[in-house]
């Protein structure tokens, strides 16, 4: 009873704690499992959604077209050396038609294909039936679209090789036989409203137009160059009556990722977010607004558009539990499958202990490991499934510690990102106080600005372009600070319209009611004039209302009212010059001087910082660091900012490993900032996971070593002593005795150890006189019976004697007699053993040997001519040898018989006895011996013997029933 309850306290009760560390543990788990699959299902949503705008199908239809057509022209080609004449053949007068085929075997149709060969040298092209019907003007329009190919190209070439395209490439024949582009703005308003229109490379830009039945047209431009030359462009124009609405859901809802179901579904009632289902979680959301604005287009299908807002289509992903926690919850199971084996172990072997007690049949040594092992194991088992449990906690713990770390970064960057904003602010109110201050501002601008031994670089960096409008309507534009440049027609338009609504013009000065303190700070307001604050503020025409120089949703600028000293006014609007690289001097001089400050190494892991600049929905080719533009991690992460268009983190796993994403994307802002956060190897829970287990049974062997070798120790010692003596009785040295070491119960093992060493001793000195078949025999029989019955086998019998032997007896000494027989039959026993032979007996100088049927591959006959053969050669050697010495020479005959004799113990009851064969052939085989002195070869055998010997022997006729025996 106290075995049971003890045992219970043991085995039970950590059982039960563990259990519920185990459910907590499947738990969290589940809870960790569950963000991940959100976070995933999250990813998914927001890249069906950008799948189902419009522009975004478009774009990659056109590039998997591009893939088609144009294979060889990579955007890889953009950091090589080709040749530079590469894309003559590419981008051919053919293009067009191929590249329209392409595009109407994916369901789209074009209004406009503009191929531009290397170096702008020509155009191709191809205009749509109502493309031609409207503009008479088509080769026209071809220039014009060539200049903005053109344009892209240079800014795009800005953008790779930090430098300005060189001079010779502005001179190509059929960009220097156009007119400025700006003089046929009007072709422009047969493809969209706007006159002011600069694609970007590889993009699609959506533009609304007047014609073509009051739809939107999509822009594309791809532009092939190198370091080497421009290779080629072209210009695609989409309209969005070729989009199938049918076609695009299809294309946008499928996904690579086998572990989500995308579908598409009609709901009475509007859902978004999470809801728990069986097996996994769904999550709903509405398709965009672009593509209800397309469908509605499409199909004018008005009721199910407006149904949208109440109910209508819905994406639906459905997401299954992840594999590792079904796997955990499998662990869980096995643990509590084995918990209950071990409780009825413990109950079995309890009940066992009590009706017949502790006597197993084992050894000291085990039940001692048995019974230390459940005291000892049980406890180091239960520590290291704590520590595991605690290691796993602490998975969290340094992945939340990783993630705290990315985000430090990010915020850190975000900083320094808001103190550059701040020196572009700067600026701007240094230009405004430097103009308050001038005499006479309106006579010229850039003196008033400027100051003795300043060059104004810092004026430079920030600023892109100064429109100016003065009280007398007169009006200057600066474009890249000191070039003058023609004024923009609508920000023309707008400056004017602006000074005469608030009072200002020189006619309408007087009785000036305008608020002056509102008019003074616009701009200044919430940073820059925003395109929202522009809305509020600006006095235009609704057709052009997003159209003042707010091109992107990054650019910036500032307008403000300043009042010299000589009373002008000058109402000046001025774009910050806001994504190019100089203006982010401070990330260039820590990539140049210090790269190791976008790495920051923790205790835990480390975090890589980038940064990249973006306008409208696309990415610039500046980066900081410079590897960032290379990294698909953090390129990831840079186009999951403009998806997502927030601050925001993911975690992903992957094995022991684990990965940490942060990113900041904010509105009016050109930098996009991202970190990654990766744990180091397999972190320390990771490390300490793989070495607890080893370790702690390391522990435990150790522990039961030392304990079961201390109380066994009693047993040990004796037992290697004995082992010593058995090793050597293992190894033939008999005799070997034990001094006595013990007086008690071990005494007489020693005793018995000492006599059957001295019996063994004596066995193997008698066992050297005695028929190797004879103990053979005595050693696989049981009584003396079973022993003296005999046996009928059919054997081969070897008989040899040595010729001449009685007159060597008279002449040498009995020494030189015995030393020969010695060595005589030594060589003769090792040429019968080689071939399975087995020595009968020794009569004087003869030799009876016996060849068994042994089920071997030769028959006996054929074995022991084998071993007469190898008789004869073993003499000649020693009889060379003996020569050496100065000794007499040996000669033998040998006979061979085969037949049937009677094999058994002889002798007397309770005496001697002998394990020999009796029969005819022993005796046919010593006469065939005594008739070999007459032959050659000294061998004789019976024809019965040289029969089952077989082909394998060479023999002669040496009389009509014997054989002489030639070779084997």
């Amino acid at each position: 009873m106290a075995l049971l309850l003890i045992g219970f306290m043991v085995l039970a009760v950590p059982l039960w704690f563990f259990n519920s560390l185990l459910k907590t543990a499947l738990q969290r788990t589940r809870e960790s499992s569950l963000g991940l699959l959100r976070e995933t299902m999250l990813q998914t949503a927001e890249q069906v959604r950008t799948s189902m705008k419009p522009g975004n199908y478009v774009q990659e239809v056109i590039r998997q077209v591009h893939r088609e057509v144009l294979p060889s022209v990579t955007p890889q080609l953009i950091r090589m050396v080709p040749d530079a004449d590469f894309g003559k053949k590419e981008f051919s007068a053919d293009l067009p038609e191929k590249l329209l085929k392409s595009l109407r075997s994916h369901g789209l149709d074009a209004i406009l294909i503009l191929v531009n060969p290397p170096e702008f040298s020509d155009a191709y092209y191809w205009y749509s039936d109502e493309l031609k019907r409207q503009c008479p003007t088509q080769k026209e329009l071809a220039i014009d679209q060539t200049q903005v190919g053109y344009l892209i190209a240079a800014q795009l070439y800005l953008e790779n090789y930090r430098k300005s395209w060189n001079k010779e490439h502005r001179e190509s024949p059929y960009l220097h036989k156009a007119v400025y582009f700006e003089k046929h703005s009007q072709s422009y308003a047969y493809l969209t409203r706007f006159s002011d229109r600069v694609g970007q490379h590889d993009r699609v830009e959506e533009y609304f137009t007047d014609y073509f039945g009051q739809q939107s047209v999509f822009y594309y431009s791809y532009s092939c160059i190198s370091v080497v030359n421009l290779h080629g462009a072209y210009t695609l124009i989409i309209p969005q009556s070729a989009i199938n609405p049918r076609t695009l859901l299809k294309k946008a809802i499928k996904i690579q990722n086998p572990d989500l179901a995308v579908t598409l579904i009609d709901l009475n009632a509007q859902r978004e977010g999470f809801v728990p289902v069986s097996g996994g979680i769904e999550y709903y959301t509405k398709p965009p607004t672009e593509f209800w604005n397309h469908y509605l287009f499409s199909t004018g299908d008005r009721e199910q558009a407006n149904k949208s807002r109440t109910g209508g289509l819905h994406i639906k992903i459905s997401g299954n539990l992840p594999k590792s926690l079904t796997t955990q919850l499998q662990q869980y199971e096995l643990f509590r499958l084995l918990a209950s084996i071990c409780l009825i172990c413990f109950f079995s072997g309890t009940v066992r202990c009590w009706l017949f007690g502790f006597d197993f049949e084992l050894s000291i040594r085990r039940k001692l490991v048995g019974i230390f092992g459940i005291i000892v194991l049980l406890p180091v088992l239960g520590v290291g499934i704590l520590t595991v449990l605690a290691l796993r906690g602490s998975d969290r713990i340094i992945e939340n510690q990783i993630l705290q770390q990315t985000i430090n970064s990010v915020k850190e960057l975000a900083v320094l990102n808001d103190e550059n904003i701040l020196r572009q602010m700067v600026a701007v109110l240094e230009v405004k106080r430097r103009l308050e201050k001038s005499d006479n501002a309106e006579q010229d601008f850039i003196k008033a600005i400027g100051r003795q031994k300043d060059n104004l670089n810092w004026f430079a960096t920030w600023t892109h372009i100064i429109s100016i409008c003065f009280e007398d309507g007169v009006q200057k534009n600066f474009d890249g600070f000191k070039y003058d440049a023609p004024v923009h027609r609508l920000v023309k338009s707008l400056l004017s319209k602006y000074i005469e609504s608030i009072g200002l013009s020189t006619a309408e000065r007087r009785g000036l009611g305008a608020d002056f303190s509102n008019n003074m700070t616009l701009g200044l307001l919430d940073n820059y004039l925003t395109p929202g604050m522009e809305d509020a503020r600006m006095v235009h025409e609704s057709t052009i209302q997003r159209a003042i120089i707010h091109t992107t949703d990054t650019n910036r600028a500032a307008m403000y009212l300043v009042k010299d000293k000589a009373g002008h006014y000058l109402l000046i609007y001025h774009r910050i010059n806001n994504n190019d690289e100089q203006n982010f001097r401070y990330l260039s001089r820590f990539s140049i001087n210090d790269p190791k400050w976008f790495i920051r190494n923790g205790r835990y892991g480390d975090v890589s910082l980038g940064v990249r600049l973006r306008k409208n929905q696309g990415l610039f080719m500046f980066a900081w660091p410079t590897e960032s533009l290379f990294s698909q991690e953090m390129n990831a992460s840079f186009e999951r900012a403009l998806s997502t268009k927030d601050f925001g983190q993911s975690v992903s796993r992957n094995k022991n490993n684990f990965e940490v994403k942060a990113w900041r994307f904010k509105d009016e802002e050109t930098a996009i900032i991202a970190a990654n956060g990766t744990s180091r190897g397999s972190s320390f829970a990771g490390l300490a996971t793989s070495m607890i287990f080893p370790f702690l049974s390391g522990y435990a062997i150790l522990l039961l070593y030392f304990i079961t070798a201390i109380i066994a120790e009693f047993i040990n010692g004796p037992i290697k002593i004995f082992n010593r003596g058995i090793t050597a009785l293992n190894e033939e040295k008999y005799g070997v005795t034990i001094n006595s070491f013990s007086g008690d119960e071990f005494a007489k093992v020693t005793h018995a150890f000492n006599e059957m060493s001295t019996a063994l001793r004596q066995r193997e000195m008698i066992k050297r006189y005695v028929s190797t078949r004879l103990i053979q025999q005595v050693q696989s029989t049981d009584t003396s019976e079973s022993s003296s019955i005999g046996q009928l086998v059919r054997i081969t019998v070897l008989a040899s004697d040595i010729r001449g032997f009685t007159s060597i007896s008279e002449k040498y000494s009995p020494v030189e007699v015995v030393e020969m027989l010695n060595s005589y039959f030594t060589q003769m026993e090792e040429a019968i053993s080689e071939y399975g032979g087995v020595i009968d007996k020794y009569i004087g100088d003869a030799v009876q040997a016996i060849f068994y049927h042994d089920n071997l591959s030769e028959t006996s006959a054929l074995r022991a001519c084998r071993a007469a053969m190898r008789m004869r050669e073993k003499l000649i050697i020693l009889n060379n040898e003996r020569a050496r010495n100065g000794l007499f020479p040996i000669d033998n005959g040998i006979g061979i018989d085969t037949g049937l004799v009677i094999s058994g113990s002889i002798g007397s009851e309770t005496g001697r006895k002998d394990f020999t064969v009796i029969g005819k052939t022993t005796e046919q085989a010593a006469l065939l011996e005594s008739q070999t002195p007459q032959s050659n070869s000294k061998i004789l055998l019976s024809l019965e013997a040289s029969n089952e010997a077989g082909s394998m022997v060479i023999c002669r006729e040496f009389s009509s029933e014997i054989m002489e025996l030639v070779n084997v």
